[in-house]
This record gives structure tokens, sequence and C-alpha cells, in this order.
């Protein structure tokens, strides 16, 4: 009884957060770095090539994947220290194991969500595209961090002469092509695959 009277006269800043907090928390910083993905895909399926345009240059960068990774446990861990600066600073990790354990979970939980569950699922929707007329068909295997990336490669091959394009996570995408339009070693010479290397498969 003591212990509860003790609790609810702490200020509101230190009183022990709720769990619903901890998640949406973790959340919130698990969705925030990945916004430039998230957004890329959208525009991509909305055909609104013009905002899609913003946000492919970051994603055309390789290390932009591992940034975003940073931010994301930047951000969680900034949220960690102020919450545990209200009980006396960073040596009472022990007495908050579960609201940090639940703090990160949940921020690595929504990461992994979105790149192994959410962005193949849309991907694959978006990245299926054309009608197929040429005679070829190759399947190449591209060096992209996540499959968030996929619009990206799938924007590029459709300007290159390339007739349809099948996504098939997490990293090839099956192509059909006319030989007298544009060959295999000029597909995979394209611009795009100087910063995530092509190889056929």
């Amino acid at each position: 009884m003591e212990n509860k009277t003790n609790k609810e006269n702490l200020p509101s800043c230190c009183q022990p957060q709720k769990k619903g907090k901890e998640i949406s928390k973790g959340i919130m910083f698990g969705l925030v770095p990945h916004i430039g993905c998230i957004a890329f895909i959208i525009f991509t399926l909305l055909g609104i090539t013009a905002a899609a345009a913003i946000f492919k240059p970051l994603l055309a960068k390789a290390y932009f994947f591992y940034i975003m990774i940073g931010i994301s446990l930047l951000f969680t861990s900034i949220s960690a220290f102020f919450y545990l600066r209200r009980f006396g600073g960073v040596s009472q990790i022990k007495h908050h194991k579960k609201y940090l354990s639940i703090l990160y979970g949940s921020a690595i939980g929504i990461s992994a969500l979105l790149y192994l569950v959410i962005f193949p699922l849309v991907v694959g929707v978006a990245a299926s595209t054309g009608i197929a007329t040429g005679p070829e068909t190759i399947t190449i295997q591209v060096q992209i961090p996540c499959s968030g990336h996929a619009p990206l490669i799938t924007s590029e091959l459709k300007t290159s002469g390339v007739d349809t394009i099948q996504y098939i996570p997490s990293n090839k995408f099956k192509l059909t092509y006319s030989p007298d339009k544009i060959t295999q070693q000029q597909i995979v010479n394209l611009d795009i695959f100087k910063e995530y290397p092509a190889k056929i498969v």
C-alpha cells in the first residue's frame, strides 16, 4: 500500500510508463526512419512520379539503409536515456529492463515487419509491370539492402527498354526484353547497378 502511495506522489514526469506507451514509442521510432522508403512505395503505387522522384536520390544510395537503422536506434536510445534520467540515470538500467526491452523490441520489431512482410507484399504489386512482347527472359539478382528499394530498381528498368518486370523477393527481378532494343550486358550495366550491383542468375 505504501509503495502504491509513493508512486502516486511522484510528479507526472517520473511516473512509471504504461505498457501501451512503451510499445507506441517503439513503433514510432521504428517507423520514422523508414518514411522515405514508405513514401517512395506509396507514390510509386499511386503513379505520382514527381513526388516519388523526391525520395529517389536518398534510396539510390546503398548506405541509406544503414543510416535508417542507425537513426531508429538513436531515437530509441535518446528516449531511453531521458526515461532513465528521471530515475537516477543509466545506472538504473537493471531496474527498468522490462520498459527498455519493450521499447527496443518494438522499434526493432517494426523494422523487421516492414522489411520481411509489408515491403515484400506491397513492392510485389508495385514492381510487376508491363506486357510481355520481348522474346527473351532473364532473371537478375540485385544487391539491394531491403525490398523497399525494389520500386527504385523497377523504375530504372522501365526506362531502359525492358518489356516486363516481375519482382521476386527479396532481391531478384525477372525481365522480358527485346534483344534488338537492349542486350543483357546493357541491362546489368545500367547506372543504378553501379550503386546496387546486379548479376544474371
